[in-house]
């Protein structure tokens, strides 16, 4: 996973993290875990990953492994469906370059399809390739 500079400590890698992690308690992982470069421990350490192992280099850059026992609870900050849609909003406007959205529902949160057409729209002029998929 990885935020553009500009766009991080908004909580942009939070949301897609604990989505992540819910969807693997939903589908019954027993742990987590995630090859982190060294400068985001302490990032993913507020997510209950414990270090693993030694520093190791991939491109050039020193990663770390990190797992996360799936008994560790984590906190739903999405409790209604206003604020599942306003997350997935935030994200889609967070969007630069390339759009994947895999929806259980083709409904992405609840809230005004126009709003969401909206924002693929502008993703898909302000690029000259732009990447959107969409599965439902």
């Amino acid at each position: 996973m990885a935020v553009l500079r500009p766009h991080r400590q908004h909580g942009a890698g939070s949301l897609v993290l604990e989505g992540l992690l819910a969807w693997a308690r939903e589908a019954g992982l027993a742990e987590c875990y995630l090859y982190a470069q060294t400068h985001a421990l302490t990032f993913y350490h507020r997510h209950g990953f414990e270090e693993e192992g030694f520093v190791f280099y991939e491109a050039g850059i020193p990663h770390l492994t990190m797992r996360r026992p799936a008994a560790n609870p984590i906190r739903c900050l999405l409790d209604s469906r206003a604020q599942r849609f306003h997350a997935f909003l935030k994200l889609l406007r967070m969007s630069r370059r390339e759009l994947w959205i895999d929806a259980p529902t083709p409904d992405f949160g609840g809230g005004p399809m126009d709003t969401v057409l909206t924002e693929i729209k502008r993703l898909a002029h302000q690029n000259r390739d732009p990447t959107i998929r969409i599965l439902t």
